[in-house]
């Protein structure tokens, strides 16, 4: 930039990066979240099968398949958080302002907020 006050001028806009969380979190975080999925779906079938052993059926069966399948719905709020977008509206490459166009590919941002409170 160049000047200061009212004869201040921004010759270069720089390009903003959207992208808050690293490409290797976002994979470790879903690499946790289908391991917790793939727990969660062995440990319901393991307390089915084994539902009439005695130390499973007094631990309550369908409390332990309700805390494994509460346990995959957790996890699956992880999800929402590795989407992350551009702004609402487009921007102008030139000037970097936004206008009044749409954006495309913002729902995916507005589900997302929507799924995490």
């Amino acid at each position: 930039s160049v000047g200061q006050g009212p004869s201040a001028a921004c010759h270069d806009i720089p390009d903003e990066d959207m992208t808050y969380v690293s490409t290797g979190l976002k994979a470790v975080g879903g690499i946790f979240v289908a391991f917790q999925i793939v727990a969660g779906i062995l440990v319901i079938l393991w307390t089915v099968l084994n539902r009439k052993n005695a130390i499973v059926k007094m631990s309550q069966p369908v409390f332990l398949v309700l805390v494994a399948f509460g346990c995959m719905i957790l996890v699956l709020s992880i999800v929402p958080l590795f989407i992350e977008e551009e702004y609402r509206y487009q921007q102008d490459p030139i000037t970097g302002e936004l206008t009044y166009e749409s954006n495309p590919t913002i729902w995916r941002a507005d589900a997302a907020c929507m799924a995490f409170p």
